[in-house]
């Protein structure tokens, strides 16, 4: 189980500083078209809302279960309907959290970008993650 954490830790700063340098590419790709800008000025601007280290924790969390939850499931099922019930099932689940905690799905993703910034910082709130993990698969939510 630990080696589960230590995999999964890995592949989520890397997951963090790809994010980070798509980011960076794209703020330096000049604007070719002039509809493109238009387009761009018109749009709302994402923010992190409310979102705080610990709502981010309880949330990663969360959704990670989730998913590993339904995905131990999904390994069951024989049909393409059982399937697509599970991921019906899963998606109002993964809502819930959002409502929960009262932050959209754009605001949890601009915060897990930001933290990607900062990797060490990242692990350790990785280290959280891993630890409500564990909480939560005690307590079978």
């Amino acid at each position: 189980m630990r080696k589960f954490w230590i995999v999964f830790v890995v592949l989520s700063l890397a997951l963090g500083m790809s994010c980070k340098k798509k980011s960076e590419k794209a703020k330096e790709a000049p604007k070719v078209e002039e509809k493109a800008e238009v387009k761009e000025a018109t749009e709302k601007e994402v923010t992190t809302g409310k979102m705080t280290d610990d709502i981010w924790v309880e949330m990663f969390a969360y959704t990670t279960y989730i998913t590993g939850k339904y995905a131990a499931k999904a390994e069951k099922v024989k049909t393409t309907a059982g399937t697509i019930r599970l991921g019906e099932e899963m998606g109002k689940e993964m809502e819930n959290v959002y409502k929960k905690f009262g932050v959209t799905g754009d605001e949890f993703s601009a915060y897990t970008e930001k933290l990607g910034e900062n990797p060490e910082y990242y692990v350790k709130l990785m280290e959280r993650v891993g630890k409500q993990i564990e909480e939560l698969q005690k307590e079978g939510k």
